[in-house]
């Protein structure tokens, strides 16, 4: 898991150059809900909106093939996180690259992430998202896919 704040330049990772770029290059406050393939299907954003809602509405999840990297546009949400080997796998969606989590044994991290945070999940990691911090709220978030 990595965690921090864009600022477009110096990263080592070539995959957040990539989204640095993309974000410089479009607006993502007003861009259109959905899938956007950007590299056909080695890299791709999904833009969603939602409302967060309590932890408990929520799922664990993880994923096999794809980095999951979230970046708040608008709003504030509750993440959590703990590492692949601390979790019982339920199933695994390989048409959506979707790991159902059916039990964790315990959580590594909470972290609330904000406008313009990221946050990067890797194949080792398994993850509930969109969890209310305080009061209930809409956000706009992008979550970029990499094909690892």
């Amino acid at each position: 898991m990595i965690y921090g704040k864009f600022s477009y330049e110096n990263f080592e990772k070539a995959y957040l150059k990539e989204i640095g770029d993309f974000l410089n290059n479009n607006d993502l406050a007003n861009f259109e809900k959905g899938i956007t393939k950007i590299d056909n299907d080695r890299f791709y954003v999904n833009i969603c909106d939602y409302t967060t809602v309590e932890e408990d509405d929520r799922v664990w999840e993880a994923h096999k093939n794809y980095l999951d990297i979230h970046v708040m546009i608008r709003g504030t949400e509750v993440l959590k996180h703990t590492f692949i080997e601390n979790a019982s796998i339920k199933t695994y969606h390989e048409d959506s690259d979707y790991v159902e989590i059916q039990d964790v044994k315990k959580i590594d991290s909470t972290i609330t992430l904000s406008e313009g945070q990221y946050l990067v999940f890797e194949t080792t990691d398994v993850h509930k998202t969109a969890i209310k911090s305080g009061e209930a709220q809409d956000v706009r978030k992008a979550i970029f896919k990499v094909r690892v």
